[in-house]
């Protein structure tokens, strides 16, 4: 649920006394043919920004809030108090980690009608979501230069691809130059799973991307902007290069643990293209 940046990037950091500059990082992914993993919300879109015909200018999260506690009063359950009342993931996981712990038939169907609730309000929300400033261009060039791309994200793979393809993106999340067609069985797109409890910060969706790719972790990246994004790929033993929008997420990843931090997705290209030996 970020509002990605706009402005000129921060000076990439690394947790070891190193200091490895960002080129370091992406000389190491070229040489090694190595895997990148992105999240969607942030370091890609801006999924619930608001469409441009909105006379308010509210974001989505407002209207998909408001769709999932309609469904939850709709079953007769109670609303869990919420840290940031227009999080419709965080009323998603609140209501159905309730529902795991309650003992007796609580309430049928309420699980299923909020995946499908969610996941309608995203499908929504990727027709008018804002890219991220200079994400098209990284990703065209991760794929240019050969190396794996995949998705791994809380969000619905649904809404994740009819994102892509509207942007024509998606293609690069399955093929890559040089080889013959796809070296996974269609776009590596691994978004949230019928089983909430496996949502970052569980590692789930970075192995399950890693599996269709045949990568490995130690020669896996994932660029993130949050905290969960982090902590999953801790859990996975992949690199994490955090994207964040402003000083103050800046400094809250770079201390949760990213062991690169940016603030604009224009830092990996100038890496990728120094390490490439590119101008």
């Amino acid at each position: 649920m970020n509002t990605p940046a706009s402005g000129a990037g921060l000076t990439a950091r690394r947790r070891s006394s190193s200091r490895e500059p960002l080129a370091g990082l992406f000389a190491d992914v070229i040489r090694d043919d190595w895997c990148v993993l992105f999240d969607f919300d942030g370091p890609l879109c801006d999924l619930f920004s608001a469409p441009p015909w909105a006379v308010r200018r509210k974001r989505r999260t407002v209207r998909a809030t408001r769709a999932l506690k309609s469904v939850v009063l709709r079953y007769g359950a109670e609303l869990p108090p919420l840290e940031d009342p227009h999080d419709p993931h965080e009323l998603f996981r609140k209501v159905l980690d309730r529902l795991g712990a309650a003992r007796g038939p609580g309430h049928p169907g309420l699980g299923d009608a909020l995946h499908v609730c969610l996941d309608d309000q995203e499908r929504k929300a990727a027709r008018t979501a804002r890219p991220t400033p200079g994400a098209a261009e990284a990703v065209e060039l991760i794929h240019e230069l050969g190396l794996r791309l995949a998705i791994t994200s809380n969000n619905s793979a649904a809404a994740i691809r009819g994102y892509l393809d509207r942007l024509g993106l998606l293609h690069y999340y399955g093929t890559r130059p040089g080889t013959r067609g796809a070296y996974a069985a269609g776009p590596v797109v691994i978004g949230r799973s019928d089983d909430h409890e496996q949502m970052k910060p569980e590692p789930h969706c970075l192995l399950r991307a890693m599996e269709r790719h045949g990568a490995v972790p130690a020669n896996s990246l994932l660029i993130g902007d949050s905290e969960s994004d982090i902590k999953a790929a801790r859990a996975a033993g992949v690199t994490v290069c955090a994207y964040a929008r402003d000083e103050e997420k800046y400094e809250q990843l770079t201390g949760a643990g990213a062991d690169f931090t940016i603030s604009h997705l224009s830092e990996i290209t100038d890496a990728l293209k120094a390490a490439a030996g590119r101008h």
